[in-house]
C-alpha cells in the first residue's frame, strides 16, 4: 500500500517550472554571450563544444524538472487534472 501524498498545490509545481527554466535560460545565455569572445579568438572547436553544450543542459535541466516534480507530487506521473491545474497557474 502506497503511502499517502500530500497536498501539492498547482501554483507550487508551476513556481517549480519556472524557476528551472529560469536558470536554464541564465545558463544558455551565459554560454551564447561567450561566442563573440570564441569566435574572435578563432576558437572553432570551442565554439562546436559550445553549441553542444547549449543543447546538452537542456536535457539536463529537464531530467532534473522531471525529478523535482516526481519528488514533489510523490507519484511517477502528473495527472491529467492536475498537469491542467498547472498550466492554468
Amino acid at each position: 500500500m502506497n503511502a499517502p501524498t500530500p497536498h501539492v498545490d498547482a501554483a507550487d509545481v508551476a513556481a517549480l517550472i519556472l524557476a528551472s527554466f529560469r536558470a536554464y535560460r541564465t545558463r544558455f545565455r551565459e554560454i551564447t554571450l561567450a561566442a563573440k569572445t570564441r569566435f574572435e579568438a578563432r576558437a572553432w572547436l570551442d565554439g562546436q563544444r559550445a553549441s553542444a553544450l547549449r543543447i546538452e543542459i537542456y536535457k539536463d535541466f529537464m531530467n532534473s524538472l522531471a525529478a523535482d516534480i516526481r519528488a514533489r507530487l510523490g507519484e511517477p506521473t502528473m495527472s491529467p487534472p492536475m498537469s491542467r491545474s498547472v498550466k492554468g497557474a
